[in-house]
């Protein structure tokens, strides 16, 4: 009769207001049993039960969940699987009752409708997961208490589906040229692959709160600091990185249900700190050229060879805590090894730049950093200059450049090579969690510049010697990139001109009309040329600085 009751509620909707009190319910009620049962069309039944599947599944997720804490493990979770897949339990319940009801069990027009209903169960089950998988991520423990919830999701869906096989047997389940079981068996593995993602996902948001709490220290101010370098010589800004990530992560192991879990936390937390460890390092750089800091730094270190020295020891703190970390955890050491290695090869890039290292390694260095960066010839470019001018004597910055123009070849031909290869499936939904990602997000606003007018300007400037590099010179570059181009746009001739062609309607577009006013374009053009080479941090020759600052100026008042 429960049963009976649920079907008619398919059928016929939900109870109206005026149904839902009183002695509207029991003269509802005693209508309905006075009455024959109804047995609905296929047709009507199935739009019936979608409309009532979703509605169900709907609300026991935005329902109040109770929440538990296990005793002993503490390990955290909600009712939410329960209260869901009790839901779908009684749905199913629903579809065979129809079928015996209207006798279609074991027909073919009756396994299509059970293949059919149970299609748009999972479909459901999973538009509602994606609607809801961030509603609980408030804190840590709602972090890792969602965590074991979309795990255990995963473990019911499975025994729904094993549940079903055993109980149709006629059915054949594995049946390839049948589009309809295909299709659900399909669908199936897709959502056991969503609540596989979703728990990593919510573990990965669960990190973002030890990141907070490193960011929100003195860390991020101390980390390459004078005190850094002169004060702080047992390394206690290293040691303070990993003190922090050891109390969150006794957090973690108590919280998160199982191994998988914590192992995907610890994974992403090594990787992240990482990032940290390689921003703040590159942002002494942008001190240097004055990005957002108004004043400039003339030197990164008071000297490179004691901040190598403490970057080496910082390097080998991380090193111990992790590796001894995962000697429970195998799988892991080669994690924390990858990881971590990339800031030896930045150590001994930074070595060789401050005249301490191997110069005869730096192109092995360097392809090993680019395969890092993800084979980003733009990214890898950016990173070895700021690399240079964290570390290398202001005479010899520029020879950076001579090795990036020698190795572009190498660099080009591994960036292809890396494309082919198929890449290996990210298991990191968050963007920014890898190396590659932090660091394309760190430099895209110059890569973007390098491609515009301006940028093109300063490359072709930073081709010349620093011997040569003076106001004419700067005055030259931009005649050849912008005027000469500009005159001969529209000759057929000059329409090959592949430079020509892609930066004319950037030109074009803001440039305004008339002789004298491109004259002023021009100037303006020149000024900026020249803000853009002063923030790459590209010399000039000795002594011609104060020149091209009075000519540009001149210009500016003429205006």
């Amino acid at each position: 009769m429960a049963f009976n009751s649920m079907l008619r509620t398919v059928v016929d909707g939900h109870p109206k207001e005026s149904e839902a009190s009183g002695e509207g319910v029991d003269s509802y009620h005693a209508e309905r049993r006075s009455e024959k049962p109804h047995v609905p069309s296929v047709p009507e039944f199935l739009n019936r039960f979608r409309d009532h599947a979703e509605h169900c599944i709907s609300n026991a997720y935005i329902g109040e969940h109770e929440h538990h804490e296990v005793e002993r493990i503490r390990h955290t979770h909600d009712d939410a699987p329960e209260d869901v897949y009790s839901l779908v339990n009684i749905q199913v319940d629903v579809i065979h009752e129809y079928l015996v009801v209207s006798k279609l069990l074991r027909t073919e027009q009756g396994d299509a409708v059970l293949l059919d209903s149970l299609l748009s169960i999972i479909r459901i089950l999973s538009e509602k997961q994606m609607e809801h998988r961030t509603h609980f991520l408030l804190s840590l423990e709602g972090a890792c208490a969602t965590a074991n919830d979309f795990y255990r999701m995963m473990e019911h869906c499975d025994d729904l589906i094993e549940r079903m096989k055993e109980k149709y047997v006629h059915i054949d389940w594995d049946q390839e040229h049948s589009n309809t079981t295909e299709v659900l068996m399909r669908e199936a593995s897709n959502l056991l692959t969503q609540y596989g993602n979703d728990a990593v996902f919510a573990t990965q948001n669960a990190h973002l709160y030890v990141m907070r709490t490193i960011k929100e220290s003195t860390i991020p101010v101390d980390l390459f600091s004078k005190a850094w370098e002169d004060e702080y010589t047992n390394n206690e800004v290293a040691i303070s990185i990993v003190k922090t990530s050891e109390d969150f992560l006794f957090d973690f192991y108590n919280y998160l249900s199982n191994e998988f879990l914590y192992r995907k936390t610890l994974k992403v937390l090594i990787r992240s700190i990482v990032c940290f460890y390689v921003r703040t390092l590159l942002r002494k750089a942008d001190q240097m050229r004055g990005i957002h800091f108004g004043k400039r730094q003339k030197t990164a270190f008071i000297n490179p060879k004691t901040a190598l020295c403490r970057m080496m020891y910082d390097i080998q703190v991380l090193q111990t805590y992790f590796l001894t970390l995962v000697q429970q955890l195998p799988s892991l050491a080669r994690t924390v090894e990858n990881e971590l290695s990339v800031l030896v090869v930045l150590h001994e890039l930074l070595g060789v730049a401050a005249g301490e290292g191997n110069v005869a390694s730096t192109e092995e260095l360097l392809l090993v950093l680019h395969k890092r960066t993800g084979g980003d010839v733009a990214v890898t470019r950016h990173l070895m200059r700021d690399i240079w001018l964290l570390a290398a004597p202001k005479s010899k910055r520029y020879e950076i450049e001579d090795t990036l123009s020698m190795l572009n070849a190498d660099l080009q031909a591994l960036s292809a090579y890396m494309a082919e290869v198929p890449p290996t499936k990210s298991t990191d939904p968050l963007w920014g969690l890898r190396l590659e990602e932090a660091l394309k997000d760190l430099y895209q606003d110059r890569i973007s510049h390098d491609r515009s007018v301006c940028g093109v300007c300063v490359n072709k400037f930073r081709q010349i010697s620093p011997r040569r590099r003076d106001v004419e010179k700067l005055k030259d570059t931009v005649v050849s990139i912008v005027t000469k181009p500009l005159q001969a746009y529209h000759k057929p001739s000059e329409s090959s001109n592949e430079l020509a062609t892609g930066l004319m309607p950037k030109i074009i577009e803001s440039r305004p009309g008339g002789e004298e006013s491109h004259k002023t374009f021009v100037r303006k053009l020149e000024r900026n040329v020249y803000g853009s080479i002063k923030l790459h941090n590209i010399s000039f020759m000795k002594g011609s600085e104060a020149l091209e600052r009075k000519a540009l100026k001149r210009s500016s008042i003429e205006e």
